[in-house]
């Protein structure tokens, strides 16, 4: 047969939730309360549209919430009250009646004293005479710092009293410094001081009632006191120059206190140094983040930020000449950057990949790694001796490496101009580590 299920729910009030107070007391049994505010139950209201059902599967489950009118009433759990046919069940401000056979029950609750109005539910059909289900049982279960006890602490110690309820309509403290009623699971944070014994009673819809307590005694040592929480970590950092033209450089400076380790977020990568300053070249804005941890936790991010002005570097590279690339021995060539622009900080870059053929000359030295590299926006590239040679002109190095190589025929003009050139040779770049006779770097591998 079809299960009809009519669902008839309202808002209702919100129960009592795990609560952090802190209890101190002298003697058990004569607890001081915390003062609260006035409670005032106005009206309790039991509501539902359905009066009148017809069973036509002999089973109906109708849910029921209270609602409790009045002045500081959040924490209230109403009485509720039933009789006539069906099984009914509770948890708090709402209920359940399950109806499997035909008759009338009137349902009402109750709080602080005043009655909610009675709601009558007909049900009619023929549905025999099956039985209601038998109603649960109510179950009380208290546990100190996880234990159902008994348990020792320090007195002056602060202890978790948790509950656990099932099947409760109405949960009283009848043991110990905590007094009143609560509703529904849930913790409290009690200071000891003497021994004590927590006990509460939990009571079911049916008048059944069930109880637990936990006992705890106080030891006659004192518990040292709490160590003194690790100071938290702190770290800083700052730029010399806050704005830089494009190629510039800056000294990134930082410190930590309290740290064991400070790692870079952005700008810097890893780990690093507990405090350092660090010389950069920028191409772009750069942003240099650091995070510095220890025992006493980890502190936020700090931040410096570094702009570069001025018109962005090429972000390609041609030269001329582009075809006939031809040098003789001991003659040169002029080399041109095409359309570099003048107004920026960025250079181009020459090298050649074979210094015993030709040598490449620009107008100026740059400093790469602290060895000096020709650029410049021209060169000169002069034969050495005959073959065939690479050379390449790129973006500074300090930026992404755009690079246009070509490869260029070094020629002998008669054998006399081929052997004098050759007893006149400047070999100084094959004696000092890769470098011309002006100490300036030919090749990358230049020591």
């Amino acid at each position: 047969m079809a299960l009809l299920v009519m669902v008839l729910s309202f808002a209702s009030a919100a129960a009592t939730g795990c609560g952090d107070d802190i209890t101190q007391f002298t003697k058990v049994g004569s607890p001081t309360a915390p003062s609260t505010p006035s409670t005032r139950v106005d009206s309790v209201e039991v509501h539902t549209p359905y009066e009148h059902v017809k069973l036509t599967g002999c089973y109906l489950e109708v849910n029921l919430t209270a609602k409790i009118r009045g002045e500081n009433v959040g924490n209230l759990v109403v009485t509720w009250k039933y009789s006539g046919n069906g099984a009914f069940t509770y948890n708090g401000n709402d209920s359940k009646l399950i109806i499997t056979k035909a008759g009338t029950t009137e349902v009402y609750a109750t709080a602080m004293g005043v009655k909610s109005n009675v709601v009558k539910i007909v049900a009619t059909g023929d549905c025999g005479d099956s039985s209601p289900p038998s109603q649960p049982e109510p179950s009380v279960d208290l546990k100190v710092n996880g234990s159902d006890g008994p348990i020792t602490v320090a007195k002056g110690s602060v202890v978790d009293v948790d509950r656990f309820l099932t099947n409760c309509i109405s949960t009283t403290w009848i043991s110990g410094p905590l007094t009143g009623m609560v509703g529904g699971n849930g913790r409290d944070r009690v200071q000891i001081n003497e021994d004590t014994r927590f006990g509460m009673r939990c009571t079911a819809a049916n008048g059944k009632k069930d109880e637990d307590f936990v006992q705890v005694n106080v030891s006659s040592t004192t518990p040292p006191p709490a160590p003194s929480p690790a100071p938290a970590p702190t770290c800083s950092i700052s730029a010399d120059h806050l704005s830089v033209p494009q190629g510039g450089s800056t000294v990134i400076r930082y410190t930590s206190t309290n740290a064991t380790s400070v790692i870079g977020l952005s700008g810097f990568s890893g780990n690093l140094p507990l405090s350092d300053a660090r010389g950069v070249i920028l191409g772009e804005t750069t942003t240099f983040t650091i995070q510095c941890s220890g025992p006493g936790g980890t502190s936020p991010p700090q931040s410096v930020t570094v702009t570069v002005t001025g018109p962005a570097c090429p972000t390609s590279i041609d030269y001329s000449p582009k075809e006939d690339l031809k040098v003789n021995v001991g003659g040169s060539r002029a080399i041109t950057v095409d359309n570099w622009p003048s107004n920026v900080s960025c250079n181009p870059f020459y090298h050649v990949d074979r210094a015993d053929l030709a040598r490449i000359k620009g107008t100026k030295t740059c400093l790469v790694d602290g060895k000096p590299f020709w650029c410049g926006p021209a060169a000169t590239i002069e034969g050495v001796y005959p073959g065939s040679v690479r050379a390449t002109v790129q973006i500074d190095v300090t930026l992404p490496r755009p690079e246009k190589s070509r490869i260029w025929t070094v020629k002998a003009n008669t054998l006399t101009n081929t052997l004098t050139d050759m007893l006149g040779l400047d070999l100084s770049f094959m004696s000092n580590n890769g470098r011309d006779k002006y100490g300036v770097c030919q090749t990358l591998a230049c020591k």
